[in-house]
């Protein structure tokens, strides 16, 4: 089992349980490999938020912990990275050096409003709003940073307004497929998030429909994050999201440390 999206209390204001508490948690549950990846998102200012204020502190914290539980798991240094258009120059400044294992890069924030807030859908139909998180996210794929994985594509569908928040490939095709192959032909890798806030109509982002049509235009790499913000969710639907992809005909998850190397799925 393996996880390469966690949260911890100490680095993400979000989050519920401090970082060696995500590691023992992982730990017990029999995850072999785990990616703490705590929030980089800057403030509106361009400033880092205060409890990531040295991001080498963080980098270094990361390294020691790796050393301290080698024996019990393998730990991957990475990051979340929020991009927007405003501040993604000063990420990449941010981020010159330090030589992050594994880089998710999110869109949580579009036009200044994080996609999980009722305002930033508040006098948008479903097509406006949908449309102006793709785009965000089809921009973002040309950021100019390294990075690794495109984390939670449909990140709208957690807590979106509408009757129907469902991302329907026919509705939103044009823009999903400029995305599904600038991810294909960039190399970088689509995640598999469980975390969908308790939603009835989906199990993981993107959804099955996004899925489909990654693998039908060659999309063949994939990552699992359960996106734990608390020690309980570590893991979260790890063998029926193996399962599922298995069916589509990939091949295993990968993991990135230094490097990437595939790993067989467990069911």
């Amino acid at each position: 089992m393996i996880d390469l999206h966690v949260h911890s209390s100490d680095y993400s204001s979000d989050a519920s349980d401090n970082i060696e508490t995500m590691v023992l948690a992982a730990v017990r549950k029999g995850v072999t490999h785990l990616a703490l990846t705590d929030h980089l998102d800057l403030a509106p200012d361009g400033s880092l938020p205060g409890n990531l204020k040295d991001l080498a502190a963080y980098r270094n914290l990361l390294e020691a912990l790796k050393e301290k539980y080698s024996g019990q798991i393998a730990i991957t240094a990475g990051i979340e990275a929020g991009y927007t258009k405003k501040h993604a120059d000063k990420l990449a400044k941010l981020l010159d050096g330090l030589d992050f294992d594994f880089v998710i890069n999110s869109v949580h924030e579009v036009g200044g409003v994080d996609c999980y807030y009722p305002e930033f859908y508040r006098g948008k139909t479903k097509q406006q709003a949908y449309n102006e998180y793709f785009e965000a996210v089809l921009e973002s794929l040309d950021a100019p940073y390294p990075y690794h994985s495109v984390g939670h594509l449909g990140y709208v569908e957690r807590t979106a307004p509408y009757p129907d928040p469902g991302v329907h490939y026919n509705e939103f095709s044009k823009i999903l497929d400029a995305i599904l192959t600038a991810i294909i032909r960039k190399e970088k890798i689509l995640e598999l998030n469980t975390n969908v806030y308790g939603s009835a109509s989906i199990r993981w982002l993107p959804n099955n429909e996004i899925w489909a049509r990654y693998r039908e235009l060659g999309g063949t790499r994939a990552t699992f994050g359960s996106d734990a913000h608390r020690k309980g969710r570590i893991g979260e639907g790890y063998g029926e999201a193996a399962a599922y992809l298995k069916g589509l005909g990939f091949k295993g998850f990968a993991v990135v440390s230094g490097g990437m190397e595939r790993i067989t799925n467990s069911e």
